[in-house]
């Protein structure tokens, strides 16, 4: 799979408005099992894997496919989605970058 093939449907996610992603953020953190309102959290937040792979990728091994590295940052995200806590004050785009971030390196380190 080429690399514009594995982000290809990055760009098909139908963005939510401000109000309704924090609508969809306020349900999901009233009820945090509720796994559909979880995985369409990650959805309007999928972007942010691409942002680090590409920031990430040409300080990385050559011989780890994107493929890998997006399951990573994908493994990231939703880590950091089910961890968010909003009322420590940060943004959570950028607590998502460093989470998604740091998923990348850890299982990239593991594999050594």
């Amino acid at each position: 799979m080429s690399e514009d093939t594995a982000y290809s449907s990055y760009g098909s996610v139908k963005r939510l408005s401000d109000s309704a992603l924090e609508e969809l953020w306020h349900n999901y953190l009233a009820d945090r099992t509720n796994k559909k309102l979880r995985d369409e959290i990650i959805m309007q937040y999928i972007y942010l894997t691409k942002y680090v792979i590409g920031r990430l990728k040409f300080n990385l091994p050559q011989n780890i496919a994107v493929e890998d590295i997006a399951g990573f940052g994908a493994e990231g995200l939703i880590n950091a989605v089910e961890k968010f806590a909003p009322e420590k004050g940060a943004r959570f785009e950028t607590y998502a970058v460093m989470r998604i971030k740091g998923t990348i390196i850890d299982k990239i380190r593991s594999q050594d």
